[in-house]
């Protein structure tokens, strides 16, 4: 009985699930693990048109490509979207095998259906609803459907009908044959067995001569047969697994970590015999009173080698150790089996070598071993469990529910665990150029320190708010918001305890930020320059400043206030901390005061060593030169992120500091409305619902568009308006229409691009002019449920006459009012040539050499700039090895992605249902506009709905043409693209 078999491969898979995952990649050019590696792994086939393929060097494709979007990749999200992507399949039979992540074979053999149509079904729900595109080959066998789904990608669909399959692969070259490698296929065409079809044709005597063993099964599959059994279950979940258990409980960290060195030397061994790759590492402890602990971490790519590991032991083992008791037993456990290594790198380039020669070492490690024994090669490890670990004496003879807490001294590496703390007064480099932190690097130090709280307090706004509260979620820790103000020339720090100190905290930072952040630099560069004219009052970068305490009058309920000024107290009755700063101080307190008092250092950077990155930042943001003296620097004190240990050293003498940070965390109970999108309220003029009226200028539209045809369009008016009103989209429409129904009165014409021309009721309403039912387009490409569910919100994009863009926007505060209406914020942020700039500008470069010294660069990110102009050829004559210069581009690698100052969208709108401030604080740009604190992204997230208010030349130019003609006495209609001349 003939087979049939269908071959499913995902089309340029990491990349369309990156696509898929994020709407806004979509149709640009992206690729895949290109940022850790330097390696392309995925390319998306909007960069494969330029040019860019898999591997190829990230450098290389970013001048093939300068908009080249790179991801560094998320392994775990690849295995969702295949578990999605072939439980279709599963729908129809259970006979699947997964050959790997992103391809497997199906075998529709005793389907009752058609197999064409179960393949296509199968293909159609993959693009519907995982929005990947897959490429599928119907054949007898396996080898032929394989070959049929991947001769003809992307999104190829191809049958080979049985009695074909030797005419169908005949004319392929020999390496679409298994086991045909580069060096074999290489070989055969210098024997003149270029094509399938000659080596079909080739005795076996003499293709033995040429392949030796394996001719035999080749000449089966250049003749199209192919046995190979579909295998659609597959092998037991695999693990890797060793415990050692102590003769004698141990508390020494030391001795722990290199036994667990040790573990993975071993197991490591055997993934690199059975050919596997490891992600996933589990370290688990007993104690000595038998309760046990595991900690686990995946990295973002499969290994086999054991130096990528030995980084995650110690980590793990500490938080596994989470209590303070002996040892009985440690146990290192691998899952997330794969087969063979699923690193692709070039062999030529750095990180490829270092890889390979680990790889070699290892290899070479375990030959030596093998023959020799283990001891034939020491680890530096291995010299650790040369010794016996340090124990205390009285642990192995007392039984479980004595055992004595071994002394400080004993612990070794272990320290005694510390409480941890709640950091109130962090930085981000959202208080811009006054800190090095990014959300990312604060949420990492937070994990590491075991936080259960901590507090953002940018100076003067919320935004990196939103992007804070999710990372900090992601983690496990409560997230505190807030900011730092100066009320009087006193700072102040305020932060969210209830939905109302939000909202009165979004009022009092968008009343005193009437300057644009942009506008503050500007203007400081300006005192910079004529020092004469200005005094130290007319600069006040970025920080919010009251000049009087009655002006939080009415402003301070739900709101938790921290200062180092104690006469703030009144205004924030039992709502007060005192801040202590300085450990000097505590000999000096008042235990006794009426004021709760709580210490809080100020963070602007992580470690100590990052002391010199700030300095770089200050003086850039200051205008000065590094060791230059300014009002606005901080030469001298520590702005690292504190330990617990350190924190507990400086102020253990009083302990309730610390508590009463614990005490603020447990207060502070807002919560973001993320979720659900708020639409602008409209109410019709008639005085029925949203819901009627729309259905009114609906039915109004049909009938003027269509005629005597309107009877025929009304299944699909039904379609669309019950999908609108399921996902709430009427008042979206209205507002849309209600805005051109006043561009139009104001003479401002405009175009409607993008998805929203598939739908009919855009055409109906006069908001697209382009009629969807004559060029087929889809109506659920633009909206569906699926897509609201997910949050995500479909633009009606308009574009506007470019010198009319101004007007658009003029009409939508005057209609909304300024309370429901904001510019999008967005942030200017470091690239290449502006990083590099600033920071030799800082080092001492003057203005001529930095032009010349980045004048060649490319435009382009700052991350891998140093690389990538190493290997310019405009670049070669650059001192770039010497300082001031090398410091500058690793410093400028460091500020890739930094912002600089916030300022408006281009063209983005938000337009809101309730007050404005109840959802965000807001900023007067430089254009006079109240630009909201969060990006595009962010006002999304929190439910603000976005309206792009885009420009368009070309309409500037059509309008003006036309006026013209009018002078001439023609007429021009472009809707129907008539021209009349009147004088005739």
């Amino acid at each position: 009985m003939s087979r049939t078999i269908v071959h499913v491969d995902a089309d340029a898979f990491f990349a369309s699930v990156e696509q898929a995952a994020d709407p806004r990649l979509r149709g640009k050019p992206i690729a895949v693990g290109g940022e850790k590696r330097g390696i392309i792994a995925s390319a998306s086939y909007e960069a494969r048109k330029l040019g860019i393929y898999t591997p190829m060097p990230t450098s290389r494709a970013r001048k093939l490509c300068p908009k080249l979007i790179v991801l560094p990749g998320d392994f775990e999200k690849y295995e969702h979207f295949s578990r999605w992507m072939f439980s279709y399949a599963y729908d129809f039979t259970p006979h699947v095998e997964i050959s790997s992540i992103d391809e497997g074979y199906l075998d529709l053999s005793g389907v009752g259906k058609s197999p064409v149509t179960v393949a296509d079904t199968i293909r159609r729900a993959i693009r519907e609803s995982l929005k990947i595109s897959v490429s599928e080959g119907i054949a007898t066998n396996k080898l032929l459907s394989q070959i049929a789904s991947k001769a003809n990608k992307p999104a190829s669909f191809v049958e080979v009908p049985p009695g074909t399959e030797k005419s169908y692969i005949c004319s392929l070259a020999n390496y679409w044959l298994p086991g045909v490698g580069p060096q074999m296929s290489a070989r055969l065409n210098s024997a003149g067995l270029k094509h399938i079809g000659q080596i079909a044709d080739t005795p076996i005597d003499l293709l033995l001569m040429v392949m030796g063993n394996m001719a035999k099964s080749v000449r089966e599959f250049a003749h199209g047969r192919d046995e190979r059994p579909l295998v659609p279950v597959g092998e037991p979940a695999k693990s890797y697994s060793q415990q050692e258990t102590f003769s004698a409980d141990i508390v020494d960290e030391e001795y722990a970590a290199a036994l667990l060195h040790r573990i993975v030397d071993n197991l490591m061994t055997k993934v690199r015999e059975e050919k596997k790759s490891i992600r996933t590492v589990t370290v688990k402890v007993r104690y000595n009173d038998m309760d046990e602990c595991q900690r686990s971490e995946s990295l973002l790519e499969p290994t086999d080698l054991e130096t990528d590991i030995y980084p995650l032991l110690r980590p793990l083992l500490r938080r596994a150790w989470e209590r303070r008791v002996s040892l009985r037993m440690v146990s290192l456990k691998f899952s997330s089996i794969y087969e063979g290594v699923f690193r692709a790198e070039l062999p030529l380039e750095p990180s490829a070598q270092q890889q390979d020669a680990r790889r070699r070492l290892a290899s070479a490690v375990d030959a030596l071993r093998k023959t020799h024994g283990a001891r034939a090669v020491f680890r530096g490890h291995d010299f650790v469990l040369a010794r016996a670990p340090e124990n205390n004496p009285e642990t192995a003879s007392t039984p479980p529910a004595q055992v004595a807490i071994p002394s400080q001294s004993k612990l070794n590496i272990l320290p005694t665990r510390v409480k941890p703390y709640v950091p109130l007064h962090v930085h981000s480099y959202y208080t811009f150029l006054n800190s090095t932190l990014s959300i990312r690097a604060i949420q990492e130090l937070a994990i590491k320190y075991e936080m259960p709280a901590i507090a953002l307090t940018d100076q003067a706004g919320l935004y990196g708010a939103v992007e804070f509260v999710q990372a900090a979620k992601a983690a496990g820790i409560k997230p505190l918001i807030g900011a730092e103000l100066r009320v009087a020339g006193k700072p102040l720090r305020l932060l969210v305890e209830t939905r109302q100190g939000y909202q009165n905290l979004c009022r009092i930072l968008s009343q005193q930020n009437s300057r644009s952040p942009a506008m503050a630099v500007l203007r400081h560069s300006a005192r910079a320059a004529r020092p004469d004219l200005f005094n130290e009052n007319d600069y006040t970068p970025l920080l919010s400043s009251l000049d009087s305490a009655t002006k939080l009058d009415g402003l301070t309920a739900g709101l938790i206030a921290i200062s180092p000024e104690p006469s703030f107290a009144d205004f924030f009755p039992g709502s007060f901390y005192w801040e202590i700063s300085d450990p000097a101080r505590l000999a000096q307190l008042d235990r006794h005061s009426r004021l709760p008092m709580v210490a809080a250092l100020p963070v602007h950077y992580g470690a100590p060593t990052d002391r010199g990155r700030f300095d770089i930042v200050q003086s850039i943001r200051t205008l000065t030169l590094l060791r230059q003296d300014h009002p606005r620097k901080r030469l001298t004190g520590d702005y690292h992120f504190r330990t617990p240990r350190e924190m507990h050293a400086l102020f253990g003498s009083r302990p309730d500091l610390l508590s009463h940070g614990e005490e603020i965390a447990s207060r502070c109970n807002f919560e973001f409305p993320f979720g659900k999108p708020q639409f602008p309220a409209y109410s019709p003029p008639d005085g029925t619902s949203p819901k009627v009226f729309l259905r009114r200028l609906v039915t109004e539209g049909v009938r003027r568009r269509y005629k005597e045809r309107a009877v025929h369009v009304q299944s699909q008016i039904e379609q669309e308006l019950g999908i609108i009103s399921d996902v709430g989209y009427e008042e979206y429409f209205l507002g849309v229409w209600d805005l051109l129904q006043a561009c139009r009165q104001n003479g401002i014409d405009w175009i409607t691009r993008g998805s929203a021309a598939d739908s009919l009721v855009c055409y109906c309403l006069g908001i697209s002019d382009v009629c969807p039912l004559r060029f087929d387009l889809f109506f659920r490409r633009f909206l569906n449920k699926e897509r609201m569910l997910m949050n995500k919100l479909p633009d009606i994009d308009v574009d506007f006459p470019h010198d009319r863009k101004d007007d658009v926007i003029d009409l939508l505060f005057a209609k909304h009012g300024p309370n429901h209406a904001a510019i999008v914020g967005g942030f200017s942020t470091y690239q290449a040539r502006g990083a590099v700039a600033d920071v030799a500008k800082v080092l001492g470069v003057s203005e001529y050499q930095v032009r010349r010294f980045t004048e060649h660069f490319p435009w382009a990110r700052a991350h891998g700039i140093s690389e990538l102009v190493h290997q310019s050829q405009e670049c070669r004559d650059l001192p770039l090895d010497e300082d001031p210069y090398r410091s500058a581009l690793q410093m400028a690698e460091f500020l890739d992605g930094f912002p600089r100052y916030a300022k408006m969208h281009p063209c983005g709108m938000v337009l809101s249902r309730e007050p404005m401030h109840d959802l965000t604080p807001t900023f007067i740009s430089n254009k006079g506009y109240a630009t909201t604190h969060y990006d595009m992204d962010a006002v999304e997230v929190i439910g603000l709905v976005k309206l792009d208010i885009l420009a368009q030349g070309g309409l500037s130019v059509m309008r003006d043409v036309q006026k013209s003609l009018a002078t001439r006495g023609l007429t021009v209609d472009w809707e129907r693209m008539e021209t009349r001349n009147q004088g005739v």
